[in-house]
């Protein structure tokens, strides 16, 4: 049975139920918040749609129509706060397969790594993020940081990458200085549409990540950053065609960046776009590996499920 995103002239991924003996589908990248805890800057009564609850209650519907299973929670505070919230919701809904949390990268040697030894004891926390696209591009490189850095890629948790292109000269930097570091980079590191010579820039510095083996890329996002019209597949298509020949079937995954890609459209309408983008020569191994398969090996979620 198909779902009401066929207004879009497309069918999508939400007649996977009617398969049997599926793979397991993970949304690597979405939220969930309360605007009244108080920890997020970017939550104001002026956000329009975004600026209420979203619970886990609040998507499963929509998951469960496009035929995912379990969701990557990623913070939206840069908080520890933030992060116990979230991993308190992951004991109480099983959708929730992991938890991509927050730890204050400036903090003292001692203090970072009491924070991360607490990290440790938490069963669903499958990495941390910074919120670094509203920091200097050259924030991570600062040596108290750099040294708290060194020490989190020993534990083996994913290092997430909210950066835009202006972000990646130092970004590659970060990974030589960091070898062991197992890191994914969001939203495509949100190439600007509009900035031609920006956009050069970007695909020669994510071509360079991407012949580093411990960078995975997620194709998140990008509705919602191509502007405030409908998305654009004719627009957006060389972005994500580049990072599928650059990171290769084994180092992409689908992420909704649910709710605020409710400001472009449906959850079911992002799944249906997302596909569209997929190249058309990929068959459903490699799409299984894009829309999960790749998430559960990256953030380790074998046990987990």
């Amino acid at each position: 049975m198909f779902c009401g995103c066929l207004a879009t002239g497309r069918a999508c991924l939400c007649t996977i139920r009617s398969r049997e003996n599926r793979n397991m589908r993970v949304d690597a990248h979405q939220h969930y918040w309360q605007p009244e805890r108080g920890d997020y800057g970017f939550l104001t009564p002026e956000s329009r749609t975004l600026y209420r609850d979203y619970l886990p209650n609040d998507l499963k519907s929509s998951l469960a129509a496009c035929g995912y299973d379990r969701t990557i929670v990623v913070q939206s505070a840069p908080t520890v706060a933030e992060t116990l919230y979230l991993l308190d919701l992951a004991e109480k809904d099983q959708t929730i397969a992991g938890v991509v949390g927050w730890v204050d990268f400036e903090a003292e040697p001692t203090e970072f790594d009491h924070q991360l030894n607490c990290l440790l004891n938490q069963s669903r926390i499958v990495g941390v993020r910074p919120m670094l696209q509203d920091l200097p591009p050259d924030y991570m490189l600062q040596p108290r940081i750099l040294r708290n850095l060194i020490v989190f890629a020993k534990i083996g948790l994913v290092f997430e990458w909210l950066v835009y292109s202006r972000h990646l000269p130092f970004v590659y930097q970060v990974m030589e200085a960091c070898p062991g570091l197992k890191c994914v980079i969001n939203h495509l590191a949100k190439p600007d549409l509009r900035d031609e010579a920006g956009v050069l820039e970007w695909r020669e510095w994510m071509s360079r990540l991407a012949k580093l083996p411990a960078v995975a890329c997620k194709v998140s996002g990008l509705f919602t950053e191509s502007g405030p019209e409908k998305p654009s597949e004719e627009a957006l298509k060389p972005y994500t065609t580049f990072v599928f020949e650059q990171f290769g079937e084994d180092r992409v995954m689908f992420g909704s960046d649910w709710p605020v890609s409710l400001l472009a459209g449906e959850y079911e309408e992002v799944v249906s776009w997302t596909d569209s983008l997929v190249p058309k020569h990929w068959n459903e191994a490699q799409r299984d590996k894009l829309y999960g398969g790749n998430a559960i090996r990256w953030y380790g979620l074998q046990d987990k499920l």
